[in-house]
């Protein structure tokens, strides 16, 4: 876990999210790895209700929906994932060990819990030279 705090949601995350531009949502920063330790930094926009119980301590660890195993209302059900080319700024290159403007990959992820509500939107930098997509599709 790099960080997580609460947010005012800029425009992108809020209308990503369908919320009011200034609405409070929780943001975190984490490097994830991977099967191959491959690391993954991930940058997440996420609902922020007071009342539901994400401690932070939970943020570090896991997946999304392992993010959300105590607030059953919030599983996620429904990701709509956009994978993209992109380069390695200098922050990215220096968490992801590699060389600023190496080639990389993004992927944008938005994400429904079963009523239809958008919970959660980011997206994760894959380093390019260690990048592979499998997909299997099925429920989450």
């Amino acid at each position: 876990m790099l960080g997580t705090r609460t947010v005012s949601a800029g425009e992108v995350p809020a209308r990503k999210l369908g919320m009011e531009r200034n609405d409070r949502a929780l943001y975190l920063e984490r490097i994830l790895r991977g099967e191959d330790e491959t690391p993954v930094f991930d940058r997440k926009y996420i609902l922020y209700d007071p009342s539901r119980p994400l401690l932070e301590a939970e943020l570090g660890h896991g997946t999304t929906t392992e993010l959300f195993e105590n607030c059953t209302d919030m599983l996620p059900v429904k990701t709509e994932p956009t994978l993209s080319c992109t380069v390695l700024d200098a922050r990215e290159a220096d968490l992801l060990r590699s060389e600023e403007g190496a080639p990389a990959f993004c992927m944008e992820q938005l994400v429904w819990a079963a009523n239809d509500l958008k919970m959660a939107w980011g997206w994760m930098i894959y380093r390019g030279d260690r990048f592979r997509f499998k997909s299997l599709s099925r429920p989450i």
